[in-house]
């Protein structure tokens, strides 16, 4: 439900939610107002979709090359499952990408390293802003001094 809501709140114009569990997933579809389409008919209909999020812990690949048709190469698979959802033949065999949890993980670990690297900037320039600001104080300390006497 966290994809579906960030994605609600985005404001995707078209979201479609398949859950193992049919009564649950409808519940959920209905909340976030989006279409519903029923688990045992994932596997026709995913090359329909230019964004597929999987995340379920299923043994077996729910989705592999078979269910690809070589027309349609837009499509995204973000298989968040452990173990994987989608079979990783998929990116040669359909030349289609696959974003999986590990390469996320990777994404996000980029990005604090980019922060952190940021961060040292940001300090830097602080220190150099005290550091002129204590000159500064330091001076008119020593020039209400010098008035004083």
């Amino acid at each position: 439900p966290i994809f579906i809501k960030k994605l609600y709140t985005l404001g995707h114009p078209s979201v479609t939610l398949s859950n193992r569990t049919d009564d649950k997933g409808r519940l959920l579809a209905q909340d976030f107002g989006c279409q519903y389409l029923p688990f045992q008919s994932l596997q026709t209909a995913v090359h329909q979709y230019d964004i597929v999020i999987m995340a379920t812990a299923s043994k077996n690949y729910l989705v592999t090359a078979d269910h690809f048709q070589q027309e349609n190469l837009t499509t995204l698979l973000v298989d968040l499952g452990l173990p994987r959802n989608v079979d990783p033949q998929i990116e040669s065999v359909c030349k289609i990408d696959v974003t999986t949890i590990l390469d996320l993980r990777q994404i996000a670990e980029r990005n604090v390293s980019k922060k952190k690297e940021e961060l040292g900037f940001i300090l830097a320039i602080l220190e150099s802003e005290v550091s002129k600001l204590h000159q500064w104080y330091r001076y008119r300390t020593e020039q209400c001094l010098s008035i004083s006497k």
